[in-house]
């Protein structure tokens, strides 16, 4: 058994890597709804494809790589919380259990998609999101969905506040931690 000593990445670094990854999610998204707008078919299709890619790109970064490319970029990781070794890999079971709340707020950003298709017939494109939006919203399951989400990013946040490790609600279901490189 070795004895290893790190240092908690800060909230600083935490948010940083989250923003270049939320970038590098972002960009070919926007350009591929840009470009398909005009096609329900292929835009619907492609979306949920892109949910799943960006679900995957965490699930697969984390699992092989110990945190994704906004980590990689800042020098944080991601450990398991009683790990031994530093560049021990996380299992399967703690990486998908820490992907679990992103994937139950990523949920409503799937159904918008579907929703729209299914109740408007005339396909506009961004008018369409606007108007799927104002609809999913009002509904009960959208309201429900956007109320775990909202309750999910504020018990991330407060935990990864008031956690001496800075640690947040999905370290603490997967038993991780990020730290420094």
């Amino acid at each position: 058994m070795s004895d290893f000593y790190y240092y908690e990445a800060g909230y600083g670094k935490r948010i940083g890597a989250y923003l270049i990854d939320s970038i590098i999610i972002l960009l070919p998204t926007l350009i591929f709804c840009f470009y398909f707008s005009s096609n329900q078919n292929v835009f619907l299709i492609g979306f949920v494809l892109l949910q799943i890619l960006c679900r995957l790109y965490f699930i697969l970064m984390n699992r092989f790589y110990n945190g994704t490319i906004g980590k990689k970029l800042l020098k944080i990781k991601i450990i398991n919380y009683h790990s031994e070794e530093i560049n021990e890999k996380i299992p399967w079971k703690n990486v998908i259990l820490r992907e679990i709340l992103d994937i139950i707020c990523v949920i409503p950003q799937i159904v918008i998609p579907v929703i729209s298709v299914l109740l408007i017939n005339n396909w506009q494109g961004y008018q369409t999101f606007s108007y799927a939006l104002k609809y999913y919203k009002s509904s009960p399951m959208g309201k429900l969905f956007m109320f775990l989400s909202i309750i999910i990013t504020i018990l991330e946040i407060i935990t990864m506040l008031k956690n001496e490790e800075n640690r947040s609600l999905h370290d603490l279901i997967a038993k991780t931690i990020v730290v420094e490189e």
